[in-house]
């Protein structure tokens, strides 16, 4: 079974090979985190630490949903992925989520297929 450094890992690969509205900022970001924690609930979500007066061009002006993208898997429910800023516009968190409301745990052995689609907030 893998651990959840493992997925974070993964899906941190995963999320650098998807062609995001400014993927080339999003990559900035991800490099310029000094920490990364995972969920304390079990999930395969993660959030981002920067450095204290680290100074990065915004992904957006707001907090809030950057951008979403949603993979089909080789499982009933889709795998959704959020990537967060927080209120100087960085990313600061990356919500996985899979099945409807999240309610279902991420499968042990779930691949990622065919990319549904991207969607960019506001």
């Amino acid at each position: 079974m893998p651990t959840r450094e493992e997925f974070h890992k993964r899906w941190l690969a995963l999320l650098l090979t998807v062609d995001l509205p400014m993927r080339a900022l999003v990559r900035r970001h991800i490099e310029a985190a000094t920490r990364i924690t995972l969920c304390e609930c079990g999930c395969h979500s993660f959030d981002l630490h920067f450095s204290e007066g680290l100074i990065l061009p915004p992904l957006t002006e707001k907090s809030g949903l950057f951008c979403e993208f949603s993979y089909e898997t080789n499982h009933e429910f889709e795998l959704d992925f959020l990537l967060i800023c927080d209120q100087r516009g960085y990313l600061a968190s990356v919500d996985v989520i899979y099945s409807i409301a999240n309610i279902t745990p991420i499968p042990d052995d779930i691949e990622v297929r065919g990319l549904k689609g991207i969607w960019l907030s506001g």
